[in-house]
């Protein structure tokens, strides 16, 4: 997936990680993506995510907004013990954002995405 080169992609994570990651103060509003700064010592737990300035997108997610998003970050989580995923419009150059399960599949079979989440399914490219 192409991103331009100033543009960092978003993170997703639940409230509680907040103030562990971002030095800024800890409010925050859900519906928003907010640029934050990350601290300078975790700014490599999410290289992906943290531009060069250390300026980030963050998306806080609590369980009570989305209960099967928070759960996956959570066990994500639990495995890499960085409960943080990559969260970013899911559509490629030129090719609109995907709205429906099947758009979704074709978007990510013509990627090198190699796991697609849809509701309570993973599915790995590697099983096709």
């Amino acid at each position: 997936m192409n991103k331009k080169a100033f543009n960092t992609f978003l993170e997703s994570f639940p409230k509680s990680f907040f103030s562990f990651i971002a030095a800024m103060p800890s409010w925050i509003n859900e519906k928003l993506r907010i640029h934050r700064v990350v601290k300078k010592n975790k700014k490599n737990l999410i290289p992906a995510v943290t531009h060069v300035d250390r300026s980030a997108r963050i998306q806080t997610v609590k369980r009570n907004q989305n209960p099967l998003f928070y759960d996956l970050i959570k066990e994500f989580g639990r495995i890499s013990h960085i409960p943080v995923l990559l969260n970013t419009s899911f559509n490629v150059r030129g090719e609109p954002i995907v709205c429906s399960p099947e758009d979704a599949y074709k978007c990510f079979m013509g990627t090198g995405i190699d796991y697609l989440v849809l509701g309570n399914f993973l599915i790995a490219k590697e099983n096709i």
